[in-house]
């Protein structure tokens, strides 16, 4: 889980700089900057991976708005700041599914492991649960 939250963190990291670069046309929309800010907030409070992966969709939600937002401006996409960040945006969002898929297997073995017998006894007397997969944040499936 530490690596998937880390290369989430790296995404997040690069809000304030996308930020900065699509400052004009955030002007009118306001909600789309608002939604990124305060996902990134409730990213840092998360607790456990369901509320971790809730807010990193909730920033992929926004992020998707932002991209769709930027495409109206042409000039601005076309800016070498603005495809560097996309750049960074996709280079991570690969790192952060690699890392996911990754967690995923050791938790399947893991789970596996716990719910096997004899060891769902052991598992059972100290304390062992079966652990939450870490979900594909719906927009991965299409990298912005």
């Amino acid at each position: 889980g530490a690596n998937v939250r880390a290369s989430y963190q790296l995404r997040l990291e690069l809000l304030p700089s996308l930020l900065e670069v699509a400052r004009e046309p955030l002007k009118q929309e306001s909600d789309i900057q608002l939604g990124l800010v305060a996902a990134r907030e409730k990213f840092a409070a998360a607790q456990n991976i369901e509320s971790t992966v809730k807010s990193a969709n909730q920033f992929e939600s926004a992020l998707k708005k932002l991209v769709l937002l930027v495409e109206a401006y042409p000039s601005l996409r076309e800016t070498k700041e603005y495809q560097y960040l996309q750049e960074q945006m996709t280079s991570t969002a690969q790192k952060l599914n690699t890392e996911r898929v990754r967690y995923n297997s050791v938790i399947k073995n893991y789970n596996l492991t716990v719910l096997s017998f004899p060891m769902r006894i052991f598992a059972n007397i100290f304390g062992f649960e079966e652990h939450s997969y870490w979900d594909e944040l719906a927009s991965f499936k299409s990298i912005p």
